[in-house]
């Protein structure tokens, strides 16, 4: 089965591995079925997270559906976000902070030994300019061909988190915040609302390592602002391509301890994986973090 590396929300390249992990199945008879849990389609599927349903009020629900298109290889995935009003009183505003992988890989292939530089490394050497982030010229090394550039997967994901952006921002007084993060995390962004101007440069460049840890701390550190209605439902969007490689010894356990963290003080975690193989240890770091999984603390 040839390997599936990017899928597309609303025309946009996604892997999906988030909340209850979807992947794709290693099925004989279909090409590119999905799965989720035990149930498999080679058409669509969708995973629930939040409230099940809006019975009690605040209750927020986020629908995530992966279906196939008419290309192999190419999948759609929509995020449809909901709340249930409280009486007398207007949506449930959510605050979500998005946590942006801005490491080398998200641009060039690591796995062809190819890294990333802010500097032309000579001979060998391809350029990429972050034109859909900060404009920053990035530099992959050990570049003998083209193809070590990455660039649907960095692009896809700058537009893939506007997509969901707007499905966030639909909803009345919620607002959203950015974190992005390589061998450390940026400080949170302010908060930005609905017709907003968000600039560019909030995505960054890729280059660094992946320190996932710092980010999901800056990002709760953002939601613990006292300004918040105290009635906002608080929410962390990771999108990620890798395993923590950041802090220090024990990145990875790191990363789950400050998830554990967040979900402790109610804060929901969603995570979006990008080119991450269904069974790496990127998945399951990936899975771990989110709210919802089977290592959920919460």
């Amino acid at each position: 089965m040839k390997k599936l590396k990017y899928f597309f929300a609303s025309a946009i390249v996604l892997v999906a591995v988030a909340v209850s992990t979807i992947v794709f199945a290693e099925y004989k008879e279909q090409k590119g079925d999905l799965r989720v849990g035990n149930t498999i389609s080679n058409k669509n599927v969708s995973v629930n997270a939040g409230s099940s349903n809006l019975i009690n009020d605040g209750d927020v629900k986020v629908v995530k559906i992966v279906s196939k298109t008419d290309t192999e290889g190419v999948y759609n995935v929509k995020f449809d976000i909901s709340a249930k009003e409280k009486e007398n009183e207007k949506t449930t505003p959510i605050y979500a902070v998005v946590v942006f992988d801005n490491s080398g890989s998200m641009i060039c292939d690591s796995t062809k030994k190819s890294y990333a530089r802010t500097y032309d490394y000579g001979w060998g050497s391809i350029p990429y300019t972050a034109s859909l982030g900060d404009g920053k010229t990035i530099y992959c090394d050990n570049a003998y061909d083209s193809s070590v550039v990455l660039k649907d997967k960095w692009e896809s994901a700058v537009k893939g988190t506007k997509a969901f952006t707007n499905e966030i921002l639909s909803i009345d007084s919620s607002k959203i915040s950015y974190v992005t993060f390589a061998d450390y995390a940026s400080k949170a962004t302010q908060w930005y609302k609905k017709d907003d101007n968000i600039p560019k440069s909030v995505y960054g460049h890729p280059i660094g390592g992946t320190n996932l840890s710092d980010a999901i701390n800056k990002a709760y550190n953002k939601l613990s602002e006292r300004t918040i209605p105290t009635n906002a439902k608080k929410i962390i969007i990771v999108i990620s391509d890798g395993e923590p490689t950041e802090p220090g010894d024990y990145p990875i356990q790191s990363a789950k301890d400050s998830a554990n963290e967040a979900k402790k003080a109610g804060i929901k975690i969603y995570s979006i994986g990008y080119a991450v193989d269904k069974d790496s240890t990127a998945a399951a770091v990936l899975n771990n973090i989110s709210s919802n999984s089977a290592n959920d603390t919460t």
